[in-house]
């Protein structure tokens, strides 16, 4: 988490993280922390699902790739920083 971050430990956050797997190798692709409601805000088309450990509970299914464009986060920068942290933003 960035040293100024607003995050405080009573705001509710999501924190991605992303791995490509090659050659049965796993590799980080990058790391973001962002507020609950902007990632809501940007997610549609939630599913009810029944969890095998948390009973029903709605879903959405999103590629990295499209969520990060929605947050308005270009891939370069998700791979080049250490982690986004976007409650500061």
């Amino acid at each position: 988490m960035a040293k100024n971050s607003n995050y405080d430990s009573r705001t509710s956050v999501y924190f991605f993280v992303v791995y490509s797997v090659v050659d049965g190798i796993e590799k980080e692709v990058g790391k973001l922390i962002a507020p609950v409601e902007m990632v809501d805000d940007v997610l549609d088309n939630w599913i009810l699902e029944d969890h095998v450990t948390m009973g029903e509970q709605e879903n959405r299914q999103i590629s990295w790739h499209l969520l990060l464009k929605r947050l308005g986060v270009s891939k370069e920068r998700f791979k080049n920083e250490h982690i986004i942290d976007l409650t500061d933003e």
